[in-house]
Formats: C-alpha cells, structure tokens, sequence
C-alpha cells in the first residue's frame, strides 16, 4: 500500500517522473548543441558544483566587511550559523575585483543586472530626478524604462547616432542647454565597440551620477580589450554576471568612490537584499577568480573568434552591421541580412539544427545577434569559426536537411566538453 500511495506506482509521482525524463532531452540540447546566444555563457565544472553544494541551501547575510570567518555570524538582531571558508573564498574574490577594476569597493549581493539597476538607482537618486538612458530601439535594456517610472524617476533617452552606435554629440549638447540629468545609465546592449566614456564624464561634469551596465561587457572590461569604465569617470559599474562574464545568473556592483559604495552597500542591507542566493555567490567568487587567472587571454580570444567568424560570414554572402572598419571590437556580430530569410526567420532556422543565437530589432530593424563568448570558453578557435560559417550558410542560405545538419552539428559539438579559461583542469575536472 505504502508503494501504491507514495511509490512510482502513484499517477501523480508518474507524471512528474514524466516531465523529468522530458527535462533530461532538454539538458541534452542545451549541452550538447552550440549556443552562440549573446547573453548567455557556460560557467565552469567547478563552478557548476558549487551551485549544487549543500552549501546553496544555507544564507550568508550582511557583507563582506561585517563578516568575518567565524562559525557565527550577528547581522542586525539575527545570529545565524557562519561559513568561515566560503566567506575566505568570498574575500579572495573581493581582492581580486579589486585588482581588475580597480574598485575601491564591490559588493557581489544583487541578484541579476536588472537588480543592480533597480539597487543603483534607488539609493542613489531621489524621485522626481531626471535619468538618461539608452532607448531599446538602439540596445537598451527593455526594463530601464519601466523601473525608472514605478520608482518616480524621469526617464529620458539618450540622443542617438544609430550609425556611429553611440550617443549624438549635438544632441547632448542640447540636452544640457535645457536640464542636467542626476544620472546618465548606459544599459547598451549591442557594443559593438566600447563608448567614449570619458568624453562623456568630460562633457557633464563630475556632478551627474555616471552608471555603466557591463552586464554584455564584464568579461571584456576584466580582461582589459574595453577600457575600464572605473577609470574614465564612471561611479559604477553594474550588471549581471552571465555573459562575456562566465559566471552563474547573478549580479555585481563595483564602485570608484568608498563613499558612493558605503551608501548603496548600506542601503542594499536595508531592505534591498536578503539572501544572496549562496550557491551562485559561491560560482560567482570562482568566476572572479578564473578571470583574475586567466581572463586576458580570454577576452583576446573571445573578439578574435568574432573577428574571424565575421569575416567567414562576410565571406558567404551574410550582411553584418559594422560600426567601424572592422565587424566588430567585441564579442558581438549583428547580421542584417541573410539571404532569403529574414532574422527571425534564420534564428529559427538556426535552433532547428542545433545552433542558438538572438533575434531582436535594433534601429529599427531586425537583425541576428550572435556572441562568441560561450564557444570560446569551450576552446574553440579560426578552425571552427569557420565550420560554424559553413552551418549557418546551410541552415540559413542553402536550406539544407534540417536533421541531417542537426546530427552533425551535435557530433560536432560534442567533443568540445571542458571548459577552458578555468580551474578544472587543475581540479581534475577535464575530459
């Protein structure tokens, strides 16, 4: 009876066992096929098990300084059980943020990129306050918007010059003669190239609050083919931590000011973080220290592939959006035109066979946006930019069998199953 109720024999427990065994097909996929996706990244084996640690399901409150490896821990009126060694490992990240942003404070509590945009501007703007941002319409974040109006703030947009892919210098001209803004958010998400950030910091003075969101460009700024926006004026650097950045789904703040990061790490002990969600803090500290270790190397490689993956594009008839001489300065390729299709169309016709990318409009029109963050972290190079050129020519222009391409595309990427840039190696963690 026991069995009937509880056991496998129950429909319910059936039908969950059901989709479990779906899930599985889906994991396969994911692993197993090549994601070319520009938000999205494959974080270590290392990193991987600490987010299945025992240790995810315990909290670890108040911050880095209050915190000390300890067997307990007092945040406000709470004493709860302290971790002594992840606080170590969180220190040893700290140390090293330190070292590649030259931050004079960080704090690795936010939950995801939109969280540090919703922290930064609520404790360090006032409602009523008018904020510039990037219009989605030219890369900007779709939630910038919505969370300045729900907080009281003024949302205003950038002047754009859709063809240089950065912000109209008469334009902001005449934004000054008529309002300085309290703060200015650069939420860009197709960076083609780095901003002339400090030309911008030159431009409104040290008054105007200055917030980069590097949630497509952590990786690039840590291993220096962006120039650090810390250094050219900015008071923040924010985001997530899952794209050029190959951490889990998380969020970081980096500060120039003590003064500035005291207020918003007070502020964020108020009310704006509870748990951190341990376990992806723990993979989130790794992160920080493979790109400590390994990052330079990383982030040459990551334009190099793009570079060289553009040009095989180029070379087959694919019609990318340049904002310079080059395809691109980053780790991101916008296609606009791909033979008959159009890039909604070629995404699906993509994902079909094996191989993830984004469709979305930009300027408006729409266009495919690829990244090579992820296929560099697997250790592919030119070699396979090129076979990569050759699938999408199939996919996309010749149409070939679907299935046929599908099953070499996942023999193919099969035999790239460790994660370069990393620790496991060392850890014993290769294949």
């Amino acid at each position: 009876m026991h069995d009937v109720v509880y056991g496998t024999a129950n429909p319910a427990t059936q039908r969950v066992l059901g989709l479990l065994k779906a899930l599985r097909f889906e994991e396969r996929d994911v692993a197993e096929g090549l994601s070319l996706t520009a938000n999205e990244n494959r974080v270590s084996k290392a990193g991987r098990l600490l987010i299945a640690s025992p240790l995810g399901e315990r909290y670890l409150l108040g911050t880095t300084n209050e915190r000390l490896p300890s067997p307990f821990v007092v945040a406000g009126r709470l004493m709860l059980r302290g971790l002594p060694r992840v606080i170590a490992l969180e220190q040893a990240a700290n140390r090293a943020a330190a070292k590649i942003f030259a931050a004079q404070m960080s704090d690795f509590r936010p939950l995801s990129g939109m969280h540090t945009t919703l922290c930064t501007i609520a404790l360090l703007t006032r409602p009523g306050d008018a904020v510039y941002s990037i219009s989605p319409a030219y890369g900007g974040h779709f939630a910038t918007r919505p969370i300045l109006h729900r907080l009281g703030r003024r949302s205003h947009y950038l002047p754009w010059d859709s063809r240089r892919m950065c912000w109209d210098e008469d334009g902001l001209s005449d934004v000054f003669r008529r309002s300085r803004p309290a703060a200015i958010l650069l939420d860009h998400g197709v960076a083609l190239g780095p901003l002339p950030i400090a030309a911008l910091r030159t431009r409104v003075g040290p008054r105007v609050l200055v917030l980069y969101d590097a949630s497509h460009t952590f990786g690039l700024i840590a291993g220096g083919v962006f120039p650090n926006p810390l250094c050219e004026g900015c008071d923040v650097l924010q985001g997530n931590t899952h794209k050029t950045f190959p951490g889990p789904h998380k969020g970081m703040l980096h500060f120039r000011s003590r003064r500035i990061g005291c207020k918003v790490r007070n502020g964020l002990s108020a009310g704006f973080v509870s748990s951190q969600h341990t376990h992806h803090a723990l993979a989130l500290y790794v992160a920080m220290l493979e790109m400590e270790a390994f990052g330079e190397d990383y982030a040459r490689r990551i334009v190099a592939n793009a570079a060289a993956l553009g040009g095989e594009l180029e070379k087959r008839g694919f019609e990318l959006l340049r904002a310079g001489a080059a395809p691109t300065a980053s780790n991101l390729l916008i296609v606009k035109k791909m033979g008959a299709l159009d890039p909604y169309q070629a995404c699906e016709a993509l994902l079909r066979v094996g191989v993830a990318t984004n469709a979305r409009m930009l300027n408006g029109q729409p266009v495919l946006r690829i990244g090579t963050q992820e296929v560099t972290r697997r250790g592919m190079l030119r070699p396979e930019m090129q076979w990569i050129a050759d699938v999408f020519y199939s996919a996309v222009i010749r149409r070939d069998n679907p299935d046929r391409l599908r099953r070499k595309v996942m023999a193919f990427s099969s035999t790239y199953k460790n994660v370069h840039y990393s620790f496991d190696r060392t850890l014993g963690l290769w294949n």
